[in-house]
């Protein structure tokens, strides 16, 4: 049962074991540390607390609010410890789905920009559905960063249901979540608790067919437990049957799929120094942008030492086909991207062999783009190229790297001709986009404006329809009344969003 770890309320007592995931609840930078002491160095801890209230109204100032209230206690928690993560709300239903997502990608900006590691969602059972992954929950997925799960819960009610792929391994069902690193941050049987309907050698049985589903995918860390602790969760406490779950840890080696690189021995991808023949170091000065012409999987492997592979290729980072990027080789290192008769006007020109020297893997970033090989259409998603372009956006301003020194694979290697259909223009105008959040808003607002239509890009209304691209305003606001209750709504090109007047975090959608 090696993915199989413990949810735990307050403290538990009993042996831990080394498991590859466990969540604390409600807990004490004091136990963190006692927990992180006994499960060892690698396991993942996953910290939540308890929100009475989650407010979603404004969910930019919401998770701004989060961030500020736990920040002290994640810093002490955090402190030399990379493998912990951070839970924010919970259980939220798909009615607020758009401001939900809006929630997450902030959360997960803050909690990058202060170098902690977070776990997103943490969905029901049943949420959200299936048609949300690939709208309103498409940016809080593009936002997962390297070290970030998605975190979903999962629970039955009897062994049939183990069977049922929509309660019990969902994420295999949705296209979008493939690939993504998942922690299942609650599971276990339902019905009350595993006392009050089952017994310990069936609900073992069962924990380990659960078990087995995860085992299934690569992308999912593990899955803990409910609940050990906790008052009121009595017919729920594992603690008899622990002892035999830990026996079952076979201390297989594992990868933590948040960070697909193997943490021993070295850098596990072919990389070498940023130094010449004659000593001299470089740093980054081009951005090289590739097509992987091979599946994420499949890319990863060949870059691997000891993969086997002839080419001794490499990257530094793969940007996904859902927008996640996976982190290689580090900056500091020259990734084995170019051949070595590549030439950069101005910085290398080659020999009477046809080498350029110095090499242009010394002073080049390789940023790969997932897609399919030729023939194949790349079919570039609105989701990989945003986050590619935020990424390459990130790494421009960080080495001080002008417009004309972001270029393509091809533009450097004649025998390439990734990336393939690639929108070039548009990609590198969006790298260094001018248009700031207020001459966004001041250009909306005056188109907005020209039909009539006041623009507030933080309304509810605007808001909703921009995470499930409705499309534009076809009326002002307006209200109607039924049965003495109060509604407004807007009616946009793909249908009318409407709310009670008041709650404007419960927004709804009816087709025209």
């Amino acid at each position: 049962m090696n993915k199989i770890g413990l949810h735990i309320i307050g403290g538990f007592s009993g042996s831990l074991g080394k498991p590859r995931v466990v969540k604390l609840m409600e807990a004490s930078v004091e136990y963190v540390r006692q927990v992180r002491q006994e499960v060892g160095p690698a396991c993942i801890i996953v910290v939540r607390w308890y929100e009475p209230d989650q407010p979603l109204a404004d969910p930019v100032a919401a998770a701004q609010a989060w961030f500020k209230r736990h920040e002290p206690a994640m810093k002490a928690m955090a402190a030399g410890d990379p493998n912990v993560a951070f839970e924010g709300y919970n259980e939220i239903g798909d009615g607020q789905a758009p401001a939900y997502a809006a929630f997450e990608v902030e959360r997960l900006r803050l909690m990058h920009q202060a170098g902690y590691r977070a776990v997103a969602g943490n969905f029901s059972v049943g949420t959200p559905h299936e048609s949300l992954w690939g709208t309103a929950y498409k940016p809080m997925l593009a936002a997962l960063a390297p070290g970030d799960f998605l975190g979903l819960h999962e629970y039955w009610q009897n062994a049939a249901e183990l069977d049922n792929r929509w309660l019990c391994g969902r994420w295999t069902l949705m296209p979008e979540l493939q690939g993504v690193p998942i922690i299942i941050t609650e599971l276990g049987r339902e019905s009350g608790g595993w006392r009050a309907s089952s017994n310990p050698t069936q609900y073992l049985a069962e924990l380990a067919k659960y078990n087995a589903i995860m085992e299934a995918s690569a992308n999912v860390l593990g899955g803990v437990v409910f609940t050990a602790g906790g008052h009121g969760w009595d017919s729920y406490h594992p603690d008899e049957i622990w002892p035999q779950v830990t026996a079952k840890y076979t201390g297989t080696p594992w990868t933590d799929p948040s960070h697909p690189r193997t943490q021993v021995p070295g850098i596990p991808y072919f990389c070498t120094e940023r130094v010449d023949a004659a000593g001299k170091r470089y740093t980054p000065q081009y951005i090289v942008i590739h097509g992987t012409e091979a599946p994420r999987d499949a890319a990863l492997a060949s870059w691997k030492v000891g993969s086997g592979s002839a080419s001794g290729a490499s990257v530094h980072d793969l940007v996904t086909a859902i927008g996640l990027v996976i982190h290689c080789v580090p900056y500091d290192k020259a990734a084995c991207h170019l051949p070595a008769t590549a030439q950069i006007p101005g910085f290398n020109r080659p020999d009477s062999t046809g080498r350029c020297e110095p090499p242009a893997n010394l002073v080049t970033i390789a940023v790969a783009l997932e897609c399919p090989a030729d023939p194949a259409d790349p079919g570039w998603a609105p989701t990989q190229l945003d986050s590619a372009a935020a990424l390459v956006r990130r790494l421009a301003d960080t080495y001080k790297i002008p417009r004309e020194r972001i270029l393509r694979h091809s533009d450097l290697d004649g025998k390439a001709a990734d990336p393939r259909r690639f929108p070039w223009p548009l990609f590198v105008a969006r790298v260094f986009q001018f248009a700031t959040d207020e001459f966004s808003q001041t250009t909306r607002n005056a188109a907005w404006n020209a039909g009539g239509i006041p623009y507030n890009r933080d309304a509810a209304f605007p808001r909703f329809a921009r995470e499930l691209n409705l499309g534009n305003p076809e009326t002002p606001e307006f209200d109607f009344q039924l049965g003495g209750v109060w509604y407004r709504g807007q009616g946009f090109s793909k249908g009318i969003v409407y709310a009670q007047i008041g709650h404007w975090d419960e927004c709804d959608l009816l087709p025209w």
